[in-house]
């Protein structure tokens, strides 16, 4: 809780919560975003992106779970890596439990991929990950 603002009104930045990247320069934080209760466990999960992680711009979406006692944790729950070129974690979203299976999914973006199933160059994808 952002609660120790005090008389000044300024938030004393060394009692946040740092989460960093793995790699140097791979955009580690330029997207985050609120996914909703993804793990299925009744509390709000989030998701940053690494969209220029890897040797080959691969990409990552580093997502982060609720812990029930302890609340926001440092280190990523899961992390999803992009194949070569894709650039994974530059865009996501969660869609509210489109499959029926009581859980949200996550809609991760790869606006640089290759698709195997056309001759087009880039065309990106989207790849949608059960959550639960």
């Amino acid at each position: 809780l952002i609660t120790d603002i005090g008389d000044s009104g300024i938030y004393n930045i060394e009692n946040a919560i740092v989460i960093s990247g793995e790699q140097e320069m791979s955009s580690f934080g330029q997207s985050i975003s609120f996914l909703g209760d993804i793990s299925g466990d009744g509390r709000d999960d989030f998701v940053i992106g690494a969209r220029r992680h890897g040797e080959h711009l691969e990409g990552a979406a580093y997502l982060f779970f609720h812990e029930p006692n302890t609340g926001l944790a440092s280190q990523a729950d899961v992390i999803l890596y992009g194949e070569r070129g894709d650039q994974a974690g530059t865009h996501f979203s969660s869609l509210n439990d489109g499959n029926g299976d009581g859980f949200r999914e996550l809609l991760l973006g790869s606006y640089r991929s290759e698709n195997p199933n056309n001759d087009l160059l880039n065309p990106g994808v989207v790849r949608v990950f059960d959550g639960g």
